[in-house]
């Protein structure tokens, strides 16, 4: 702690009088503690704007593909229906109907999709205004979309890519803003330390760079598992994470075919973790499902999981406001006593000002956080910030926007202490689709990743992408 005192606003050592030590120990704690003390609280604070922020939020989060956030930002100003501006409201309605429409309806998930339907996928790995540095042991070949070559670079050395003003420079060297990456070797392309195989594509936006893996789907696979579950699981719990994957995998290849990319390596989508020392019981799980997706009524499903449901699954409609019946709450004994079951956190009320008013939600001095609507689950569905200008918020979006590693699930109570809040509560994640500790219980007491798969997708079936056509498993009975 002292050392990162010392070394604030460029100082390189602390005052030697005392009183100079005061004055400077104060001034730290004011810029540690942000506005809660360096700049006074409105009392009135204005609330008119607090919509249009989230509707903008919201707007940002549609153009990335990052749905179900825009949609719960959406059902934020949709709570708010007579104490925020219409045009907020309204605004809200739209863009809810357009991911509806875009996103949740399932009409071009179906078997006619397939054919069409690359057999690579394209993960976003990096997003950033800095440089980019690429390197191979083999020569890397830079291209053009249409395959014109535009640099060779010697093995062993750095390819180094800025973006300006929509176009890229490629070690000092002009290029397209739309670039692929390839070497000699057909893999071992590192970026920040890590492997990756198949391609790379890079694209300008304006200042920022987009940097995707497009990488065949069962390869893909292989390096999401070990990043989202424990290799030394059971087979079929892996088995059924395969599964889980492959199915949301093929769903934003459907859904975003027509965009720069189709998922995040974050937990935005599930981690990715490029091209791994994969170990055998990966590659087993992978080969041993290859394929195998969910489907309901012919269509691939959204396959949500999560870590731990705390002993109850939600339902989607409590959390985003869709339905769609394989992602239906069920009761689940599988995941109690695991990790995530059960939690308790403390937060500042400063924090919790802090992180809400980094969003254009203003938040009077003397607040507090009242859960007013819980869901058949548990969950809390919706949270009142009582203050002088009152306002609402799903839980969902309160638990993302205070922090997910913090606030675990939307299933919690909440206590008042002082200036701070004290959170318990139960389970790890939105809680939708496949618990991840409860499937490596089931798999340890015995059952196969069919079972574990209908038990926490009902009404889903077990299908097989071979060749641009889909065939039914049959479905296991659930336990």
């Amino acid at each position: 702690m002292l050392r990162c005192l010392q070394t604030i606003n460029g100082y390189n050592q602390l005052p030697e009088d005392s009183k100079n030590m005061k004055l400077y120990v104060l001034l730290i704690l004011v810029i540690a503690a942000g506005s809660c003390i360096g700049a006074p609280v409105p009392k009135y604070a204005p609330a008119t704007a607090a919509g249009q922020h989230l509707i903008t939020r919201a707007e940002m989060y549609l153009s990335k593909g990052r749905y179900l956030e825009a949609l719960s930002f959406c059902n934020d100003v949709l709570l708010n229906k007579g104490i925020w501006p219409e045009q907020d409201i309204v605004a809200a309605e739209t863009m809810v109907r357009t991911i509806h429409r875009s996103y949740v309806n399932d009409n071009d998930t179906g078997c006619a999709a397939y054919p069409s339907l690359p057999t690579d996928i394209r993960v976003l790995i990096e997003e950033t205004r800095d440089p980019l540095v690429i390197r191979a042991p083999t020569q890397m070949i830079v291209a053009t979309d249409a395959g014109t070559p535009v640099l060779l670079v010697p093995e062993q050395s750095d390819l180094i890519i800025r973006s300006d003003n929509g176009s890229l420079d490629v070690n000092t060297q002009r290029a397209p803003h739309r670039l692929t990456i390839t070497s000699a070797s057909g893999t071992d392309l590192f970026v920040n330390g890590r492997r990756y195989c198949g391609v790379l594509q890079v694209h300008a936006d304006n200042q920022t760079i987009l940097l995707i893996n497009k990488v065949p789907l069962e390869q893909y696979l292989e390096g999401v598992l070990p990043f989202e579950i424990f290799p030394s699981w059971p087979e079929q719990a892996l088995q059924a994470q395969a599964i889980a994957s492959r199915t949301y995998a093929l769903y934003h290849m459907i859904k975003r075919n027509a965009d720069p990319f189709d998922v995040y390596a974050t937990t935005s989508s599930q981690m990715y973790g490029g091209c791994t020392n994969t170990s055998s019981r990966i590659k087993t799980a992978v080969a041993a499902t290859r394929g195998m997706v969910l489907t309901y009524d012919s269509r691939i499903i959204l396959a949500l999981f999560h870590a731990n449901s705390g002993g109850m699954t939600a339902d989607v409609q409590h959390l985003w406001g869709f339905q769609t019946p394989s992602l239906a709450a069920v009761p689940d004994p599988f995941s109690e006593h695991h990790i995530g079951d059960q939690w308790e956190t403390t937060i500042t009320a400063c924090d919790i000002r802090n992180r809400l008013q980094a969003v254009g939600l203003q938040l009077h001095e003397d607040f507090t956080v009242v859960p007013v609507q819980r869901d058949m689950t548990g969950r809390v569905a919706v949270v009142k910030i009582l203050q002088q200008q009152s306002f609402f918020l799903t839980g969902n979006s309160f638990r993302l926007l205070i922090g997910a590693s913090q606030i675990k699930s939307t299933r919690f109570s909440v206590t008042k202490k002082k200036t701070s809040f004290v959170f318990s509560g139960r389970g790890y994640g939105h809680g939708a689709g496949m618990s991840q500790w409860g499937a490596y219980e089931m798999a340890r007491r015995g059952y196969d990743a069919k079972q574990i798969l209908r038990f926490y997708y009902p009404t889903a079936t077990l299908s097989v992408v071979e060749s641009g056509r889909c065939k039914n498993e049959e479905a296991a009975s659930p336990p």
